[in-house]
């Protein structure tokens, strides 16, 4: 898990200052600098699944956010699996990771295009959430007149 607070350490005084906001409006801005810098993996990642014969993979790729109320801990992830329109997509872990000979089965090589999306893309995704929450953070300090 990437800690905001370690991976770019010219936001440290600034990401200091997010504690001087409410709590919901500390969550929301984090959770919105997640959803944007996680934009290119998503698309990344949607773009490089598998379709095979249904497409259910692809279209189970999405962004999930929410906020741990009792910590206020903010989770984003980019998913695959799951129920999609067309039917639900269980086989995301095995397309991923690949699966062992089993039975009759000769097994599948890994295909890991969450992994190689992260990998692809880490870099851009901390340039975005930097970028989100240097603009972000004074805005909202500001709307309440902190200086």
């Amino acid at each position: 898990m990437i800690d905001s607070r370690e991976f770019d350490a010219s936001l440290k005084d600034l990401l200091k200052r997010l504690d001087e906001l409410p709590g919901k409006i500390e969550a929301n801005i984090v959770r919105g600098a997640l959803r944007v810098a996680l934009k290119p993996i998503f698309e990344a990642a949607k773009a490089d699944a598998p379709v095979g014969d249904t497409g259910r993979l692809q279209q189970s790729v999405r962004v999930s956010s929410s906020i741990k109320s009792k910590r206020g801990e903010v989770i984003s992830q980019v998913k695959a699996g799951g129920k999609t329109p067309k039917g639900y997509a269980f086989h995301a872990y095995m397309v991923e990771r690949g699966t062992r000979p089993h039975g009759k089965h000769p097994g599948t090589p890994a295909r890991p295009f969450m992994e190689s999306a992260f990998n692809e893309h880490s870099d851009e995704f901390v340039k975005l959430y930097s970028d989100y929450m240097r603009k972000r953070i004074p805005k909202e300090l500001g709307k309440r007149g902190i200086s």
